[in-house]
Protein backbone atom coordinates (compact mmCIF):
# COMPACT_ATOMS: atom_id res chain seq x y z
CA UNK A 1 0.00 0.00 0.00
CA UNK A 2 1.27 3.38 -0.89
CA UNK A 3 0.74 6.63 1.01
CA UNK A 4 -2.12 7.82 -1.24
CA UNK A 5 -4.12 4.64 -0.56
CA UNK A 6 -3.62 4.98 3.19
CA UNK A 7 -4.71 8.63 3.18
CA UNK A 8 -7.77 7.89 1.03
CA UNK A 9 -8.73 4.96 3.28
CA UNK A 10 -8.39 7.07 6.44
CA UNK A 11 -10.45 9.88 4.89
CA UNK A 12 -13.19 7.42 3.92
CA UNK A 13 -13.23 5.89 7.41
CA UNK A 14 -13.47 9.36 9.00
CA UNK A 15 -16.32 10.43 6.69
CA UNK A 16 -18.33 7.25 7.34
CA UNK A 17 -17.67 7.50 11.08
CA UNK A 18 -18.84 11.12 11.22
CA UNK A 19 -21.98 10.25 9.23
CA UNK A 20 -22.82 7.41 11.63
CA UNK A 21 -22.14 9.66 14.62
CA UNK A 22 -24.53 12.31 13.23
CA UNK A 23 -27.29 9.78 12.56
CA UNK A 24 -26.99 8.26 16.04
CA UNK A 25 -26.99 11.73 17.64
CA UNK A 26 -30.15 12.77 15.75
CA UNK A 27 -31.95 9.51 16.56
CA UNK A 28 -31.19 10.00 20.26
CA UNK A 29 -32.78 13.46 20.04
CA UNK A 30 -35.93 11.78 18.72
CA UNK A 31 -35.78 12.97 15.12
CA UNK A 32 -37.36 10.34 12.90
CA UNK A 33 -36.37 12.00 9.63
CA UNK A 34 -32.63 12.56 9.94
CA UNK A 35 -31.47 15.40 7.73
CA UNK A 36 -34.95 16.85 7.20
CA UNK A 37 -35.14 20.52 8.24
CA UNK A 38 -38.59 19.81 9.72
CA UNK A 39 -37.59 16.60 11.48
CA UNK A 40 -38.84 17.76 14.85
CA UNK A 41 -42.19 18.89 13.46
CA UNK A 42 -43.22 16.57 10.63
CA UNK A 43 -43.58 13.50 12.82
CA UNK A 44 -45.95 15.06 15.33
CA UNK A 45 -48.51 12.26 14.98
CA UNK A 46 -47.91 8.70 16.09
CA UNK A 47 -48.23 5.98 13.46
CA UNK A 48 -51.57 4.91 15.01
CA UNK A 49 -52.96 8.43 14.65
CA UNK A 50 -51.73 8.62 11.06
CA UNK A 51 -53.42 5.28 10.29
CA UNK A 52 -56.70 6.59 11.74
CA UNK A 53 -56.48 9.80 9.72
CA UNK A 54 -55.72 7.84 6.54
CA UNK A 55 -58.70 5.54 7.19
CA UNK A 56 -61.02 8.54 7.63
CA UNK A 57 -59.80 10.09 4.38
CA UNK A 58 -60.14 6.80 2.50
CA UNK A 59 -63.67 6.27 3.84
CA UNK A 60 -64.66 9.79 2.76
CA UNK A 61 -63.25 9.27 -0.73
CA UNK A 62 -64.97 5.89 -1.08
CA UNK A 63 -68.32 7.34 0.02
CA UNK A 64 -67.93 10.25 -2.39
CA UNK A 65 -67.10 7.93 -5.29
CA UNK A 66 -70.01 5.60 -4.49
CA UNK A 67 -72.59 8.39 -4.71
CA UNK A 68 -71.33 9.86 -7.99
CA UNK A 69 -72.02 8.53 -11.44
CA UNK A 70 -69.51 8.42 -14.28
CA UNK A 71 -70.32 12.00 -15.34
CA UNK A 72 -69.97 13.48 -11.83
CA UNK A 73 -73.66 13.94 -11.05
CA UNK A 74 -75.33 12.33 -8.04
CA UNK A 75 -76.30 8.71 -8.52
CA UNK A 76 -79.83 7.31 -8.73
Amino acid sequence: MNLATVIASLALIIIVGLALWYIIKEKKKGNKCVGCPYAGECCKYSSKELDEIAAEISAGIAAENASASCCGHAGK
